[in-house]
Parts: C-alpha cells; structure tokens; sequence
C-alpha cells in the first residue's frame, strides 16, 4: 500500500532530491512538499489534501520552525498520531537533546537519501526511537 509522506522545508532543491531520490529507490511513496511551515499547516488542514503518514521536516523554517511546527501537530486531535522525521543542519547540544526529548528521530544535513528511507522505513513500521540519529 501506498504510504503518504509530506515533505517540509524551506529549500526547494532539499524537496526535489529527496522526492527524486525516493521515487528511485521505491515506489512505497506519494509524496507532496511544503515549502513553509504555513503551507504545511494549511496542507494538514485541506481536507482535499491526503493526510501524510510521516512528515519529513526541516528544523531551521524561515516562518515557523520545525519544533513550533512539531507543537502544532501534537497538540491537534487528527494530527497528533502523525510521526515526524527531522532534517537539519543543527548538531549542537540543543537540538540533540529536543530531539531526545520529543522521541524523534534527527538526520543532519547533508543526509544520504538511503538513510532516509531507511529511517521513513523503520517509522513507518513502528520502530520506536532510542536515540536521536547525528
């Protein structure tokens, strides 16, 4: 079955890469972008819009960022259960420890794009995090 995963972030060559790259590596995938954390909020709220089975989201959004973003969507009834995979350039202590603490799973940018389908894979599956990913 066909899995619906949303990209966030504020970078379009980020979104075409990781579209590209995972269409090349499986065909598991329908997958739509957002360029800001705004457009994602008012994609989650379209209901034309298929809700995502996971979000791909980048941290640093010129707008909203990816933990403000990450407190709308948990704190929504029909959003809450929608699991979210970071993207960021951050590594510092910070960001590490936000990641612990929401239980998400973080990959640092540059990412390789097998990584990230590995990682879509085991959240999907219902892999529960343990540590964040740097």
């Amino acid at each position: 079955m066909t899995k619906q995963i949303m990209i966030v972030d504020d970078d379009p060559d980020i979104i075409t890469s990781i579209k590209v790259g995972l269409n090349v590596l499986t065909n598991k995938y329908e997958i739509t972008s957002a360029n800001t954390g705004k457009e994602c909020i008012e994609k989650l709220k379209n209901e034309e819009v298929k809700k995502p089975d996971l979000i791909v989201l980048d941290i640093m959004m010129p707008d909203i960022s990816g933990w403000d973003i990450l407190d709308i969507i948990k704190n929504n009834r029909a959003w809450k259960e929608i699991p979210i995979v970071f993207i960021t350039a951050l590594d510092d202590e910070e960001t590490i420890e936000k990641g612990i603490k929401t239980n998400s799973y973080c990959i640092r940018k540059p990412f390789r794009i097998e990584e990230l389908k590995e990682t879509i894979e085991k959240v999907l599956e219902g892999d529960q995090v343990k540590d964040t990913i740097f």
